[in-house]
């Protein structure tokens, strides 16, 4: 499967069968079950991984992010696309649309 540009139109959702999942405190440890490979997630990457456990709009999530956090929004926009890009790329989450 290729790999889409996100934008914050578009509608995706964590991809939990190809992890095993677990939650250690305010983190989330995952590993891949085709490769064997650790991901770790940070207490935000956590927050986010949570927030989509269902098909969601990035511009929401992003919305949901700005009003917890304490980040402008041109910021929260850029690390939340940089993120969602690199969870893509190891196919963490998927477009749906």
């Amino acid at each position: 499967m290729s790999q889409y540009p996100l934008t914050l139109n578009s509608v995706i959702r964590r991809n939990e069968k190809k992890f095993l999942i677990s939650r250690v405190g305010t983190e989330t440890v995952m590993m891949d079950l085709e490769s064997g490979d650790y991901i770790g997630l940070n207490e935000v990457g956590t927050d986010i991984w949570e927030k989509i456990p269902e098909p969601k709009i990035i511009g929401e999530l992003v919305d949901q992010l700005i009003a917890e956090y304490d980040v402008k929004a041109e910021q929260c926009i850029l690390n939340t696309l940089n993120y969602l890009t690199q969870m893509q790329s190891i196919h963490a989450i998927e477009i749906v649309q």
